[in-house]
């Protein structure tokens, strides 16, 4: 299956189980710098190119330095430079849309109503681009400004499209049906012919009408002329994956990859190869841009995660990035910082926690795991490819190098005294070395069957092996003698321990589950809401788990019984996930990106379980609040009326964005909230409202004569909360509709009664229908006593569930 077949299924498997998601209780607050690219397009007017990666469209210069960089994407796939106007046209696969960026990579237009779109081309002709929406089985022509020009269906999986500039008719590889299909400039279809196998992509030459097809399961090129007719075909390729054509000469450059192989070709417009890149230069290409004004060509090269310019004669002149393929990390609670095996490049990478790079080593092969010590912050290596096991200091200084292993893709560390369980996949065995390198204990022969992973106990020193091979999960005593066996069938890919307990969790990735075992192997839990479990992580602090869902590229957080917490996306074949349960943080080996990601909690003292929990992290998303900046919320604080008056705007507005800033209100409403108050833009957006209305005092600059005063200070009381709310809720007429509300089933609470109140004793409490309307809407309930006590002070966190209840936002 070549790689749109891959990214169509998991799209599609993606689409049918995706489940809703919930207010997040993370955010993310770092991640790596660019991502592996996916799609090159030069802009021959400045020689500069367009770069989709990871979840960031980059426009380089041709010099190789950075002219933008627009994040916001997920998956970014497809990117069309417009030299007319500079301009650039993205297919955004994952976040199902299409996207317009100016010369400075900011939003001209986003649109929707596609599904995985998976290629864009423009026409610098009328400004005109033309979308393979691959998971409609559609192509579509948008005009300059994003208008649907057309639809056409008929396809199945169009994954490329190359318009013609000349005439404005587009080429079409048609995945699904090893087709490659040409359409006027209105859908008419022009010719339609077969003899590919999976079609990868189409190059149009605009200058005589001609087409090159990268004919990747045949491993072939080929050129058709205008009309649809066979010009030449040429084998001898590991896999193209992308052609561009050269308008002034009618050459081809090729990008062609396989697993052992990459190259970036050029070939002459007869098909003779002019120039091959040398061997080991290119990791993976997968994409390619030619220039027809001095025909040097930009190739995207996506397992080293870097974008490289070649002169038409072959010499390299730009190569730009330093990603990584991150196969797996492991997060030091100590110091937040996070060790990371990139397996691709051969490198193990040490992050600070606020992704500051600390060290770096080239001197691995294919790196499986990684595992820190908690207690001194070295790590250990499976260095996979070389078969050695690798110990290092904190600072990267290597403390010991095992060789003699056959594969070894797991390690593990015992804190207690440094040594560290090793899974050799290769020879079926687990070793457990000293931290010196000595070995402690060797399994027997045929004990083990490609164990995959391994996760020790502290607690008791025990250890959990996944043994995937034989489909079972074994614990081991910390002097190897075996435990427990599981005798069901599974197919363990990772495992991690809750030391709390001695249970552990697994990732069985076959069968789409995770489980839940006791210490004794008792089956506490199976869920089964997943499509390729691949790795857990354990916050011992709850005993909540971290799993890594491959296959619908989404983290998942569970409780320790089980329930799902939370459900974030954003990731592509995310590989390993490492808890610290020192701050909540969570590290995320995102592989298909090219990029390690840190998602911190949403603050630092709002647990998940905290009562209040779904309704901050609403108030959060809504763009409601914010919290302070040291990452806290302080939900026991009272709220103050100023705050009081933020919440309100905010909510009213639709968010913090939307709410008029300090400019739209020139002339302050109260005399003790000035212009530069950090909240005067919201007070007055709550005042235009009829939310609030201040207070009138009696102005000591002028004697006999009152100002309006807003108090910001004061502590809201749950009277005057439910008066803010109630007018918010039917803002912006405001108490003009609560003066003629009727309570339709009055809760009459005794201490907010109907009457009783004014000169008369008829009048009722002062706030009595705004608490009434508040009851009536489910904003409040009241308390067990019966009570509603209007005199309490409202705090934080109960503010933000008044505020979410109302504006009915939505929480887990």
């Amino acid at each position: 299956m070549s790689r749109h077949g891959v990214i169509l299924a998991a799209a599609l498997i993606f689409a049918l189980a995706r489940p809703v998601f919930a207010a997040q209780e993370v955010e993310e607050t770092w991640r790596s710098s660019w991502g592996a690219p996916w799609d090159v397009s030069m802009d021959p007017t400045d020689g500069s190119c367009w770069a989709a990666l990871g979840s960031t469209v980059l426009h380089v210069a041709a010099n190789g330095s950075v002219l933008s960089k627009t994040d916001g994407f997920w998956l970014p796939l497809s990117v069309s430079a417009n030299p007319t106007d500079g301009t650039c046209w993205v297919a955004d696969m994952y976040n199902s849309q299409v996207v317009h960026l100016d010369a400075d990579g900011a939003v001209l237009w986003r649109g929707s109503g596609f599904l995985y779109p998976e290629d864009v081309s423009v026409n610098p002709s009328d400004g005109s681009c033309w979308v393979a929406d691959t998971g409609n089985d559609q192509v579509v022509h948008l005009s300059a400004s994003g208008a649907q020009l057309w639809r056409g269906s008929g396809f199945v999986l169009p994954v490329s499209v190359s318009v013609n500039s000349a005439d404005g008719s587009c080429w079409i590889a048609d995945w699904g049906v090893d087709q490659v299909a040409h359409v006027s400039s209105t859908g008419v279809q022009l010719s339609r012919g077969g003899g590919f196998l999976d079609p990868e992509a189409v190059s149009v030459n605009s200058a005589d009408g001609s087409c090159w097809v990268a004919d990747s399961g045949n491993w072939q090129v080929v050129h058709l002329s205008s009309s649809g007719t066979e010009l030449w075909r040429g084998g001898g390729f590991e896999g193209p994956w992308d052609v561009s054509v050269n308008s002034a000469d009618n050459s081809c450059w090729v990008a062609d990859s396989s697993f052992s192989y990459s190259y970036a070709i050029h070939l002459s417009s007869g098909g003779t190869e002019l120039w091959r890149s040398p061997y080991g230069s290119l990791w993976h290409a997968v994409a390619v841009s030619v220039s027809p004004t001095d025909g040097s060509c930009w190739v995207g090269d996506y397992w080293s995660g870097q974008v490289v310019r070649f002169t038409s004669t072959g010499t390299e002149a730009v190569r730009k990035g330093n990603m990584i393929t991150p196969e797996s990390v492991s997060a030091n609670r100590s110091d937040g910082s996070c060790w990371v095996a990139d397996w691709d490049k051969g490198e193990v990478v040490h992050f600070g926690a606020d992704g500051t790079e600390l060290w770096r080593g080239t001197h691995f092969l294919l790196p499986e795991c990684v595992a820190v010590n908690q207690n001194d912050g070295s790590c250990w290596v499976a260095d996979g490819g070389n078969g050695h096991v690798v110990h290092l200091s904190a600072g990267g200084t290597e403390l010991w190098r095992g060789t003699g292993f056959g594969f070894p893709n797991s390690v593990a560390v015992d804190p207690n005294d440094g040594s560290c369980w090793i899974g050799d996949w290769y020879n079926d065995e687990i070793i457990h070395v000293s931290s010196l390198g000595t070995v402690l204990w060797r399994s027997p022969e045929y004990e083990f069957y490609g164990p995959e992973c391994v996760s020790v106990n502290p607690s008791d020193r025990s250890v959990w092996v996944g043994d995937s091979n034989n489909g079972q999960i074994v614990h081991l005593a910390s002097s190897g003698t075996e435990l427990w066996r599981s005798t069901a069938s599974y197919d363990p890919l990772w495992v991690d321990v809750d030391p709390n307990d001695g249970s552990c969790w697994v990732a069985d990735w076959e069968y789409y589950r995770v489980l839940h075992f006791s210490a004794s192997g008792a089956l506490l839990f199976q869920g089964l809401n997943f499509s390729g479990p691949r790795c857990v992580a354990v916050n011992p602090n709850d005993g909540s788990v971290w799993v890594v869902d491959s296959g619908l590229h989404e983290l998942v957080h569970l409780s320790a019984s089980g329930q799902e917490i939370s459900r974030i996306g954003g990731f592509y074949m995310p590989m390993s996930v490492s808890v610290n349960p020192n701050d909540g943080s969570v590290w995320v080996a995102d592989y298909g990106n090219g990029q390690v990601v840190r998602l911190a909690p949403l603050f630092s003292d709002v647990a998940w379980d905290s009562w209040a929990y779904d309704e901050i992290a609403a108030c959060c998303d809504a763009g409601i609040v914010s919290g302070y900046g040291d990452g806290t919320y302080r939900p026991g604080d009272p709220v103050t009326r100023d705050q009081m008056a933020v919440y309100a705007a905010r909510a009213l507005a639709g968010g913090d964005d939307n709410v008029p800033p300090d400019s739209a209100y020139p002339t302050p409403s109260f005399t003790d909230v000035a212009a530069d108050q950090w909240a005067y833009n919201y007070i007055e957006y709550a005042v235009d409202q009829n939310v609030v209305q201040g207070y009138a005092y009696e102005d000591p600059e002028h004697p006999g004569e009152t100002a309006p005063y807003y108090e910001p200070l004061w502590a809201v009381t749950r009277d005057q909360m439910a008066v803010y709310v109630a007018r918010a809720m039917v803002a912006p007429t405001g108490e003009a509709v609560l003066e003629d509300y009727v309570p339709a089933a009055p809760r009459d609470f005794p201490d907010v009664p109907s009457t009783g109140y004014g000169d008369d004793g008829t009048d009722p409490f002062w706030a009595y229908k705004h608490i009434e309307y508040c009851v009536e809407h489910e904003v409040v309930l009241g308390y067990d006593d019966g009570y509603y006590h209007p005199e309490i002070v409202v705090t934080r966190d109960q503010m933000a569930v008044y505020i979410a209840r109302a504006f009915e936002l939505p929480a887990h």
